[in-house]
């Protein structure tokens, strides 16, 4: 058994070895953009196109990222029509949602005004300069159509 072992892992490390040599034969690679912008890369460019040889070796050595042949971008690329789709569902998804989070403060607000006006026939009222005024009861009574309606047409019940 233990000879069985040692015979695979012989055959291993000399595929390992044989792998590691083909890989290091082949140093050099060239990199071309075809004509709709996509970057391609390869043993041999084709005719008629410009490219730039990439030496594997010093790719491996210089790599910030996973992939030895990503050149770093200089400029990004300009948003595609969907991409640009996507930001603007994104921002409209955004603006949707702060105006429900501003209709759900705007119904408590009122039902909390329902709550304080319906129970009581004498409510005092805070005047902006710091003066206190006693509401008249079809003051107060509008007051509670209106929060009611409010409550009636923008708010689950």
């Amino acid at each position: 058994m233990q000879a069985k072992y040692t015979t695979i892992v012989l055959w291993a490390a000399v595929l390992g070895l044989s792998l590691g040599m083909s890989i290091a034969e082949a140093t050099t690679v060239y990199r071309w953009v075809d004509a709709q912008g996509t970057v391609h890369f390869g043993e041999r460019p084709p005719k008629g196109v410009e490219a730039v040889e990439v030496s594997v070796a010093e790719a491996a050595k210089n790599a910030t990222t996973d992939n030895p042949f990503q050149q770093p971008a200089t400029d990004p690329a300009p948003p595609n029509a969907a991409q640009l789709k996507r930001e603007e569902r994104a921002k409209a998804r955004e603006e949707q949602e702060r105006e429900r989070a501003r209709l759900a403060a705007a119904c408590e607000a009122q039902k909390s005004r329902l709550e304080q006006l319906i129970p009581r026939p004498k409510v005092v009222l805070q005047n902006p300069d710091g003066t206190s005024r006693m509401l008249g009861d079809d003051e107060r009574l509008g007051m509670i159509d209106e929060a009611q309606a409010f409550v009636d047409e923008y708010c689950d019940q």
